[in-house]
C-alpha cells in the first residue's frame, strides 16, 4: 500500500525496496491507500491535513489512480509505480522463474485470469505477459505446463419433493451484486469477475432455514445483467417481493444509479442494502437512496430474522416496531432519524 497519511517519500521508497528484495513473489500489487469514513485511518488523515472532501472524492477512484488524499508529490508517486512495474513486476529474471512455476499449477487460461486481477491492462494470453517483459516462450521453461482439464462437473438429478410448491406461494428474494460496471462503461475496470460470495452465503443459509417458503435468486451486474434493459427483464420475469443489494465503495455512484433505475421502472418493493459502502455510511446511504434498511454485517442471521418476521407478518414488510427489535440494521424512522440496534 502506497500513500499513508504520515508516510514520507523516504519511507515509501524503503517499502518498495523491501518488496523488490523478495525476488520470487508470484502476484503482487502496488495499491494506493484508500481512506474510508469512520475508520481510524480517517482520524489520522484528518489530523495530517487531508480534508473530508478529498476523502469523499477518492472513494470512487480505481486503486491504480493517485487520489488527492495522498500527500506525497504526484510525480514521485508516478515514478515509484513506474519503477516498481518495470524493474520488479516485469523483470526478465523474475518472470522467467515464476512463470515456469506458475504454469505447473495453472493452465494458461487459469493463469491469465489471475493476472487480470492484478494488472489494470488488457491481458488475454501468456504472450501478452511475455511481450511486456520483452520475452518469448522460448525464454521460459514451459516443459511442465499444466494441460487444460476437461470439465468434470456433474449435476445430480434433483430429489423429488413430497409436496410441490404452489405458484406464488413462496416469498421471492432478489439479490443484486453491484460490484462490476456494465461492459460499455468499464474503461478503467479490471475485467476479472469475482463471484458474489456474500450473497451466496446468505442465500445458502436462508434456503436451509426456510426451504420452499422462499425463492431466492442472485444476479451480478456486468454478468447476469449488462444493461438497464436486462435489469428490467429480471424484475419483470422474477417479480421479487424484496430486493437485497450489495456494493463496494468504488461502485457507490453506480449503486445509486441502479437504485434509481429500479424505482424509475416502477418497482416499489422494499430494498435492503449491504456491503462496504452502505455499512460505512448507513445514514447517508439511507437518506440519498430509496432503500428501507442497511444491513451492517455480513447478514446471515440478520436476514434470517428479517425474513422470519416478514413471513410471520403475512409477508408484509416490517413496521418500525419490528425493525427496532432487530440487531445489526440501520433505518430511518418516521421522524427521519437514523436508528441502529
Amino acid at each position: 500500500m502506497h500513500g499513508f497519511p504520515t508516510e514520507t517519500e523516504a519511507e515509501a521508497q524503503m517499502t518498495i525496496e523491501f518488496i523488490k528484495d523478495i525476488k520470487w513473489l508470484h502476484f503482487v500489487q502496488l495499491h494506493n491507500v484508500r481512506i474510508f469514513p469512520g475508520s481510524l485511518l480517517e482520524k489520522i488523515a484528518l489530523e495530517n491535513g487531508v480534508t473530508r472532501e478529498q476523502i469523499e472524492e477518492s472513494l470512487t477512484l480505481p486503486y491504480h489512480l493517485i487520489p488527492t488524499t495522498i500527500q506525497l508529490d504526484k510525480d514521485f508517486s508516478r515514478k515509484i509505480r513506474l519503477d516498481f512495474t518495470k524493474n520488479y513486476l516485469f523483470s526478465k529474471e523474475r518472470l522467467k522463474y515464476i512463470l515456469s512455476k506458475q504454469i505447473e499449477v495453472c493452465d494458461e487460461e487459469e493463469l491469465m485470469y489471475k493476472y487480470r486481477t492484478v494488472f489494470p491492462t488488457r491481458i488475454n494470453t501468456l504472450d501478452d505477459i511475455l511481450k511486456l517483459a520483452r520475452l518469448t516462450r522460448d525464454d521460459v521453461d514451459l516443459s511442465k505446463m499444466k494441460e487444460e482439464e476437461p470439465c468434470t462437473i456433474r449435476y445430480p438429478q434433483p430429489k423429488e419433493k413430497k409436496k410441490l410448491r404452489k405458484e406464488g406461494d413462496s416469498y421471492k428474494l432478489l439479490f443484486l451484486d453491484i460490484t462490476q460496471f456494465f461492459s460499455k462503461d468499464a474503461a478503467v475496470e479490471i475485467r476479472a469477475v469475482e463471484p458474489p460470495l456474500g450473497h451466496m452465503a446468505i442465500v445458502s443459509y436462508l434456503n436451509e432455514q426456510f426451504g420452499d417458503k422462499i425463492e431466492a435468486r442472485i444476479c451480478k451486474s456486468g454478468v447476469d445483467f449488462d444493461s438497464m434493459e436486462e435489469l428490467h427483464s429480471i424484475l419483470d420475469m422474477f417479480g421479487p417481493d424484496l430486493i437485497g443489494v450489495r456494493t463496494m465503495t468504488y461502485y457507490k455512484k453506480f449503486f445509486s444509479l441502479i437504485i434509481r433505475e429500479i424505482r424509475k421502472y416502477g418497482c416499489k418493493v422494499p430494498i435492503i442494502a449491504g456491503g462496504p459502502h452502505p455499512t460505512i455510511v448507513p445514514e447517508q446511504c439511507l437518506r440519498e437512496n430509496d432503500i428501507q434498511i442497511v444491513s451492517l454485517g455480513e447478514g446471515e442471521k440478520t436476514w434470517e430474522e428479517i425474513i422470519q418476521k416478514i413471513l410471520d407478518n403475512d409477508k408484509r414488510f416490517l413496521d418500525e416496531d419490528m425493525m427496532y427489535k432487530i440487531k445489526g440494521i440501520a433505518f430511518l424512522d418516521g421522524k427521519d432519524e437514523n436508528k441502529r440496534e
